[in-house]
């Protein structure tokens, strides 16, 4: 335990990915709050689910690691096999999901996979169809052959008790509830019961509107069968018509002309009918593109409600746990540290913990290459903005890593003497070369953020500044 001193504190703000407690007035410390991190302290699992602001809690300071790590009792595999008996009915929380396996807490410092066969019993079903991260499901206690613990989802009744979670401090509240599994759960039938509606809602008028166009390309067809030449029909026994005829043509002519007239005038009819029906059918196109522009409103309306919904879940979990939802700025974090510089790290730290996956931190890890933050880094970063802060954190992040070098997120290349490339290169007495990396870009005097790379590949951050500001 070299460098660890007991402490006790308050959890002043907690969020998934990382937690401040404030020390004890008595607290043999001389740090103004400690932090706890989920990435590398619980495998980056959410602190939010287990903490809460003004929580009580005891643990150990490390000066090595900057890390507080508290007291959550010895909650081993022995320990829960010895206090729930194999065959009863838990609560755990899903802390990852891949198609053949969970990450299946029953305590913040217990974890068991579980394997796709004890989910579920059909051997079609993957598990990250059925569970999300942060689900709080129930879960079988059983043992495998060797004894060991495992747990089993797929044969757990609605209705089967549930036996309380075990406490995150020692004689507290249940770390996991009933209530709050009810609660996820409610949540999620109500967001896929609104996206069924959607989709349903979106299918039906595809085919009420291909109907209608089936309908008015038939009209139309049947509009140009019908449109012959109607002109004047010469009428019997007037001018030069007759001239000629014998009284059996005369006859034949009349009946010839007779039939004409009638099919003209069925053809009319016809024509009639046709009209109505274009009016009829261009009133429910026009009555359809209403309803259709109603539901889209609708549809909208049940996105805002789902939204809303979503929100007030967070909240109400947050407020289980705390009574309050806390969104601190760059800035307004500062006060959580005793230094500018330890600020500045740990702003660094968490953007690394927050934006790379667990792969991405393996391959870029944040102490690959020895860093600093010069004096002169830590005036120019206090002069920025909330979103020039956020930015500098971010780029900072990527050099320091090492992951710009390789995948050349933002453009970083020398810093000469002046604005030609034809000035001579930055280099400082002891060889380290100056170099800037571009903060933003397409505004009017990007800030860049300037550093010194020495020959050990070690890096020092030196300052934030304008595009024209050459100052290494």
């Amino acid at each position: 335990m070299g460098g660890r001193i007991r402490v006790s504190g308050t959890v002043a703000s907690v969020s998934e990915a990382m937690a401040m407690v404030k020390p004890h007035p008595n607290a043999p410390v001389s740090r103004d709050f400690m932090m706890i991190d989920a990435g590398s302290q619980f495998n980056g699992m959410p602190l939010d689910a287990f903490l809460f602001a003004g929580m009580a809690l005891a643990g150990e300071w490390d000066e090595r690691t900057l890390r507080f790590y508290p007291d959550f009792g010895d909650w081993t595999e022995t320990r829960f096999l010895a206090e729930y008996p194999v065959g009863g009915v838990v609560l755990g929380l899903v802390a990852a999901v891949s198609r053949q396996e969970a990450d299946v807490r029953l305590h913040p410092t217990l974890s068991v996979t579980m394997k796709r066969d004890e989910v579920s019993s059909n051997p079609k079903d993957v598990i990250e169809r059925l569970w999300t991260v942060g689900d709080i499901v129930s879960v079988r206690v059983v043992r495998d052959p060797a004894g060991r613990l495992r747990l089993r989802h797929f044969d757990v009744d609605d209705d089967e008790p549930i036996a309380q979670a075990p406490p995150v401090i020692e004689g507290g509240e249940p770390w996991l509830t009933k209530s709050k599994m009810d609660l996820i759960e409610s949540t999620k039938e109500l967001w896929e019961r609104d996206k069924r509606a959607a989709d349903e809602l979106t299918a039906a008028l595809g085919v009420l509107s291909k109907q209608m166009q089936v309908g008015i390309d038939d009209l139309s067809s049947a509009l140009g069968s019908l449109s012959t030449d109607t002109g004047e029909i010469p009428v019997v026994g007037s001018g030069a018509v007759n001239d000629g005829l014998t009284p059996q043509e005369r006859s034949l002519s009349t009946f010839t002309a007779k039939q004409i007239q009638r099919t003209l005038t069925n053809y009319k009819v016809e024509l009639d009918k046709l009209a109505e029906r274009n009016r009829t059918l261009v009133e429910a196109l026009a009555a359809g593109r209403k309803r259709e522009a109603g539901l889209a409103d609708q549809v909208e309306s049940l996105r805002g409600q789902l939204s809303r919904v979503r929100q007030e879940l967070q909240d109400a979990l947050k407020r289980d746990r705390s009574g309050s939802a806390e969104s601190l700025s760059v800035a307004e974090r500062r006060s959580r540290y005793g230094t500018v510089e330890e600020w500045i790290r740990e702003e660094i730290r968490a953007f690394w913990i927050d934006n790379y996956t667990p792969d991405d931190r393996a391959k870029f890890p944040l102490d690959r290459q020895p860093w600093r933050v010069l004096p002169s880094f830590i005036l120019t970063f206090q002069a920025l903005t909330d979103d020039g802060k956020d930015k500098a954190i971010k780029t900072a992040t990527h050099l320091v890593t090492g992951r710009n070098a390789i995948e050349h997120i933002t453009e970083d290349h020398p810093l000469r003497e002046g604005d030609e490339t034809s000035k001579p290169e930055v280099v400082r007495e002891d060889g380290a070369a100056s170099r800037r990396a571009y903060i933003e870009s397409h505004t009017p005097q990007s800030r860049r953020l300037h550093y010194w790379k020495l020959r050990d590949g070690s890096i020092e951050l030196s300052r934030v500044g304008l595009h024209d500001d050459f100052t290494p």
